[in-house]
């Protein structure tokens, strides 16, 4: 589990400003900024920090919204998988077409998504993906959210044992997976570096080259699943770009949340590809 969890979610600008000590659920804060234009929320460790930060917005602070001032419950607030890469895992969509980092202290999130949800320009379809895994290696899920004009659609998946890479790859190849016909023209928003720079600096492409190895000595790491998001990349027109994570961005906190709340599920199924490579080699995230 992450060390340094936050507790306390401050909205300075949402449909009802003040401090919360769920993120979700029916009184969450999530509830007060997703699509809400202008949001404006931090989460926070301590309850004193969170009131610092709003008192330091506005002379006269702002409500708590009626929120009691105690930290929320497991079951309140989805445990956020850990052991995450430089935001190569969590940071960290619903039904599964198929069955990472270092999270780091509270950050300003900034002004979430407008609500009129983000869109790629005429002729793209928009892609937000997030994946992660709890103890890394542990259990693990996946998020997708796909845009295509006015349509959306939310996938999400996990699995009992598993990485925040791999699932950070499945979040990908779960979203690209369902876009048809071949040939679409797509945009692919992710929080994973690992993800992004695998691709666009052709490292996938030169390890399959050189059939999965890294060097003379090496193999490539998830080496069945980077194969499949290269062939489903060749398969559309697809860009990808990094965004941060946790950093208002209404889509990549709306993946984070279905991966969180898949991983935290029981009796997820086995995830082939890392099962048995554990019969083979020693784990590296």
């Amino acid at each position: 589990m992450a060390e340094n969890r936050k507790r306390f979610y401050a909205v300075a600008a949402g449909r009802r400003p003040g401090i919360y000590t769920r993120w979700f659920g029916p009184d969450g804060a999530e509830e007060q900024v997703r699509g809400f234009s202008g949001a404006r929320y931090k989460g926070f460790a301590t309850l004193a920090e969170a009131k610092k930060w709003l008192e330091g917005l506005s002379p006269a602070g702002i409500p708590d919204a009626g929120r009691e001032d105690h930290p929320a419950s497991p079951s309140e607030e989805p445990a956020k998988p850990a052991g995450r890469r430089s935001r190569a895992g969590f940071a960290p969509s619903l039904g599964a077409p198929q069955a990472g980092s270092t999270q780091s202290g509270p950050e300003e999130m900034g002004k979430a998504v407008p609500a009129r949800r983000p869109k790629a320009r005429a002729g793209r379809i928009l892609v937000f993906t997030d994946g992660g895994s709890i103890d890394n290696p542990g259990p693990g899920g996946y998020g997708a959210v796909i845009l295509n004009g006015d349509d959306r659609i939310e996938i999400s998946g996990g699995f009992r044992r598993t990485t925040n890479n791999r699932m950070e790859l499945m979040g990908c190849i779960a979203a690209l997976s369902r876009i048809e016909p071949p040939g679409q023209r797509v945009v692919v928003r992710t929080d994973s570096r690992y993800v992004v720079d695998g691709i666009t600096k052709g490292w996938a492409a030169r390890w399959r080259r050189n059939g999965w190895m890294r060097n003379a000595e090496e193999p490539a790491e998830n080496s069945d699943l980077w194969e499949k998001l290269l062939d489903l990349v060749e398969r559309h027109d697809v860009r990808f770009e990094w965004i941060r994570g946790h950093a208002g961005h209404a889509e990549n906190e709306r993946c984070d949340a279905l991966a969180r709340a898949e991983a935290a599920k029981r009796n997820l199924p086995p995830d082939p590809g890392y099962e048995e490579k554990q019969g083979q080699r020693p784990h590296r995230p």
